[in-house]
């Protein structure tokens, strides 16, 4: 048996359309693995850090989600900015989305 169709509306679980997405979790799901300019550049654990910035994820979850303090969080992103030679996380996510300044 179908979900009734209200006035032109088609029937669609809240998650699948497109202006009301599911979880935030999954808002912040981490970008593709995918080479930028300064990568090799950067350990293991900044890139993690790196990719969950860029995903829009705040210090707090960053940690929560690696297990690791704030303050190290903090460590690695300006370890990865000072790398890369960007001056904050806007341009860090732009540098990995491939998106220009």
């Amino acid at each position: 048996m179908e979900a009734p169709v209200h006035a032109g509306r088609h029937p669609q679980p809240a998650a699948a359309h497109p202006r009301r997405p599911g979880r935030v979790a999954d808002l912040r799901r981490t970008p593709a693995h995918g080479a930028f300019p300064g990568e090799e550049l950067l350990s293991a654990r900044e890139l993690d850090v790196a990719r969950m910035v860029a995903a829009g994820a705040a210090n707090r979850e960053i940690a929560a989600r690696l297990h690791i303090t704030e303050g190290t969080v903090k460590n690695h992103v300006s370890s990865v900015l000072r790398k890369l030679g960007l001056r904050d996380r806007t341009q860090l996510a732009l540098r990995l989305t491939g998106r220009r300044t």
